[in-house]
C-alpha cells in the first residue's frame, strides 16, 4: 500500500536481461548447457550490475553442482550400496568441493573480464574438438562433424583437444606444455585465455559426466566400463593436481 501512494504503481525487480531458454533437446542438438542464453543485458540493470554479458549462458557448472548434490543426497539415502556406489561415495566430496571451488573462481573469472576480451568472444567453435574427428589426408588434415558447432571462446577447443589427449597419457605435464605452445604460435593466448582455460581444466568435469551417466541409467548392475573410468579417474586425480599446478606456473609468465 505505501508503494502504490509514493509511487503510484507497484515497482516490481527486474533481471535486466532478454534471453532464451536452453531446453534439454536444444541442450543436446547444439552442446549447451540448459539454462538460459543471454542475449542481451540492460544497463545498468541487476543482470549489468552483477556482471552478467550477452552470451553467457547462467548456470552452467552451477546446474552441474546441483545434479551433484542431487545424486550425493540419493546415494547417502540408499539403505544397500554396491561396489562401485561404496567407492563413489568414497570419493565423492573432494570432486564435488573441487567443483564447488572452480565454480566461484570461474564467475569470479567472468565478472573481472574486460570489455574488449568479451567482444572477443564470437568464432563458431567445432563443439567437439578431438582427434576422432580429425582426418589425415595427402595434404594435411580434415576436420569433420559439426554437429555440434558452438559461438564460444576459441579456448573451448583447445580445452576439449587437450582434455582427450591429456586424459589418455595420464595428464603428462610436458604434453600439456606442448600442446598450449603449439596453439599459442599459431593462435596466441592472450591473459584472459589461459585463465579461462585453467578454470574449465580445474572444473573436474569428468567426475561429472560419470556422476551423471550413472543416475540417469539407475541399474542394479553397473557396467565394467564405468567402475574402469570411475577407477582410473581417481588414480589419476594427482597427476592432474600436478598439471593443474603446472598450468598455474604458466599463468605467471603471461
Amino acid at each position: 500500500i505505501e508503494e502504490i501512494l509514493s509511487e503510484g504503481t507497484i515497482v516490481r525487480p527486474a533481471l535486466g536481461i532478454t534471453g532464451q531458454n536452453v531446453s534439454e533437446q536444444a541442450s543436446l542438438m547444439y552442446e549447451l548447457p540448459i539454462g538460459v542464453y543471454v542475449a542481451s543485458v540492460t544497463p545498468g540493470g541487476s543482470a549489468a550490475l552483477a556482471g552478467i554479458e550477452p552470451g553467457d549462458i547462467l548456470f552452467e557448472f552451477e546446474k552441474h553442482n546441483r545434479e551433484m548434490k542431487k545424486v550425493k543426497r540419493f546415494l547417502q539415502e540408499k539403505s544397500q550400496k554396491n561396489g562401485f556406489e561404496i567407492y563413489l561415495m568414497q570419493h565423492y566430496d573432494e570432486f564435488y568441493e573441487k567443483a564447488i571451488e572452480a565454480t566461484e573462481n570461474l564467475k569470479d573469472f567472468y565478472n573481472d573480464m574486460e570489455a574488449e576480451y568479451i567482444d572477443a568472444k564470437g568464432p563458431v567453435c567445432h563443439g567437439d574438438f578431438q582427434y576422432h574427428n580429425l582426418l589425415k589426408t595427402e595434404t594435411g588434415f580434415a576436420l569433420v562433424n559439426f554437429e555440434k558447432a558452438v559461438v564460444d571462446y576459441q579456448v573451448r577447443d583447445l580445452y576439449y583437444f587437450s582434455r582427450k589427449l591429456l586424459e589418455k597419457n595420464n595428464w603428462s605435464t610436458s604434453l600439456g606444455e606442448e600442446l598450449i605452445h603449439a596453439y599459442n604460435d599459431t593462435l596466441p593466448l592472450c591473459a584472459y585465455d589461459m585463465l579461462q582455460l585453467y578454470y574449465r581444466f580445474a572444473y573436474p568435469e569428468k567426475f561429472w559426466k560419470i556422476v551423471n551417466f550413472y543416475y540417469n541409467n539407475r541399474k542394479v548392475w553397473i557396467p565394467d566400463k564405468t567402475c574402469e573410468k570411475l577407477g582410473k579417474l581417481i588414480r589419476d586425480e594427482g597427476k592432474r593436481q600436478e598439471f593443474l599446478d603446472n598450468l598455474s606456473k604458466m599463468l605467471l609468465g603471461k
